[in-house]
């Protein structure tokens, strides 16, 4: 076997002696280069290095412990935000800077918000002032004794701030789809009971005023600058038990009756207003106008009983006092067949209803109320903002017996007569009449706004002398038809024209075939019965 080995090529510039050295030499190089190299360091047992963007901030750690209350406390922002408003000079200043949209939005953000402002008497009365017309001055002036609160939710609030916003027009509008539709669609339902909640509403808050605004004591009146009327509010018939209306008439100083009685409204409230103005409830010489939503086109006791009905169910009934106008804004008159146009008494009553302390009535003004004792209604002028200015509130009513003999004098005075040659209908002509002077004394029962001189208009003849002295007698052969007139009463006097008697064959008279054929006629009965 031939022995393998590796044969070197043997160099071309040098000698075998000189090859060997050579490599020797490199050998030598490559193991001292060798050597130099230094080695690599021995590890160390240390920490390692953390960067220190990477170390959590103090804040990051302050979230991070407070994680586990999260689900059980609200966040802390809100906590502060619902104390800080718990204080009512904190929440007075921001609701001075708010308007309505800005307040609802923030009572839209929790439970807790909705809850806050109602839940507490006193800020509710802070909200209420802002937003609620008239409000704040009658919460300066209320006799918390006297005072009777109505319920107020922030859902009422809404509904009345809605109710603002919607014309009057809207109402029979709605009403006349509603009755002329065969069959009643879900929106058509829906927005019935959207105009039934915002009339109820409306009809809450005007309580609510009416309420405040007579428990006025008669100091606070007369030291305010805005000079409201010094009445009180009637009674209501099933709350009084036994409660008299009757009064006595005497003859004090003119001067203790000059300070009794204003029949002008407010002056803040302008007097061309709308009767459903909320204004016309901060006076306490109007009626306030409540409102309902039934469509109808007849006001028939079924009707009346659904009205009855929506008043009771929103706990409204029993804060009703005698003489309050209730108004169906859901009431559509039906077209006059013979195609004429209807009268202004035709018209109010169809509009308007009354509370006469047991139940709801139609009223026709400007004819008597349909209740009896409209002594103890706070003015006269009532129902003034319910008929034209020309025309002249009358009632029905037994006057009191007077203390002492009544002052008669004989004079001559202006009278309208009914006259188809002039424009107006009517024209003034002078005549004699019989003058009774008598005053009311202050008594239980009696509206302020009656009190003070009182001066009875008769015909100018023996037998209208004859009927004044009746009638301050207390002749109770029948109720007696009394007309207030305007153009000649003022604060200090009441100015009462003796109309008719009502007598009960004049009564059945009244209501026979045969008086309807004779005003169908169009011949006007006249003289007294």
């Amino acid at each position: 076997m031939t022995q393998s080995y590796i044969q070197r090529t043997p160099s071309l510039t040098t000698s075998e002696d000189t090859s060997s050295s050579s490599d020797n030499l490199s050998y030598r190089t490559s193991s001292r280069s060798s050597e130099r190299r230094p080695l690599p360091p021995l590890p160390i047992d240390a920490k390692p290095h953390v960067k220190e963007a990477h170390r959590p901030s103090a804040t990051a750690l302050e979230k991070r412990r407070s994680r586990t209350l999260s689900s059980i406390l609200p966040p802390p922002n809100q906590l502060s935000l619902l104390h800080t408003l718990r204080q009512p000079q904190v929440l007075v200043r921001l609701l001075r800077y708010a308007s309505w949209e800005e307040f609802h939005a923030l009572t839209c953000t929790s439970r807790e918000f909705r809850l806050l402002f109602f839940r507490h008497p006193e800020l509710r009365d802070l909200v209420l002032a802002q937003f609620i017309p008239g409000f704040k001055y009658c919460l300066r002036n209320r006799d918390m004794q006297r005072y009777r609160d109505v319920q107020i939710r922030l859902e009422d609030l809404e509904l009345f701030m809605i109710s603002q916003t919607v014309p009057l027009h809207k109402y029979p509008m709605h009403a006349l789809s509603v009755l002329s539709a065969w069959v009643h669609s879900s929106v058509q339902e829906d927005l019935t009971e959207k105009f039934e909640a915002i009339t109820v509403a409306h009809s809450r808050f005007v309580l609510l005023l009416q309420s405040l605004v007579h428990t006025f004591t008669t100091s606070a009146a007369i030291s305010d600058d805005e000079g409201d009327p010094k009445f009180t509010r009637p009674r209501r018939r099933f709350t009084s038990a036994n409660r008299s209306s009757h009064s006595s008439l005497s003859s004090p100083s003119p001067a203790q009756g000059s300070s009794l009685r204003d029949f002008d409204s407010q002056p803040s409230t302008p007097r061309d207003s709308s009767p459903h103005d909320l204004q016309m409830a901060l006076s306490r010489s109007r009626a306030p106008i409540l409102r309902i939503f039934v469509p109808c086109s007849q006001l028939s006791d079924s009707v009346i009983a659904l009205c009855e009905e929506q008043l009771v169910s929103q706990g409204l009934w029993d804060h009703l006092s005698t003489g309050d106008v209730i108004c169906n804004l859901g009431f559509i008159p039906p077209a006059d067949e013979g195609g004429s146009e209807s009268t202004q008494e035709e018209q109010n009553a169809r509009q308007w209803l009354v509370f006469n302390g047991y139940c709801l009535a139609p009223f026709c003004p400007p004819e008597p109320p349909p209740f009896d004792d409209v002594l103890t209604l706070p003015s006269p002028f009532y129902y003034a903002h319910l008929i034209p200015p020309s025309v002249n509130p009358t009632y029905s009513v037994a006057l009191p017996t007077p203390n002492y003999p009544p002052r008669m004098d004989i004079a001559q005075v202006s009278t309208q007569v009914w006259s188809p040659k002039s424009p107006s209908g009517y024209v003034l002509v002078k005549k004699y009449a019989w003058l009774a002077t008598v005053y009311a004394q202050l008594r239980p029962g009696l509206g302020e706004g009656w009190q003070g001189e009182w001066v009875l208009q008769g015909e100018g003849t023996k037998e209208g002398r004859q009927s004044l002295l009746d009638a301050l007698k207390g002749d109770d052969s029948g109720q007696r038809l009394w007309e207030v007139v305007r153009e000649k009463s003022s604060k200090d006097k009441l100015w009462l024209k003796f109309v008719y008697l009502f007598l009960d064959h004049v009564v059945a008279f009244l209501s026979s075939p045969y008086l309807q054929t004779f005003n169908a006629s169009g011949i006007e009965p006249q003289g007294h019965y």
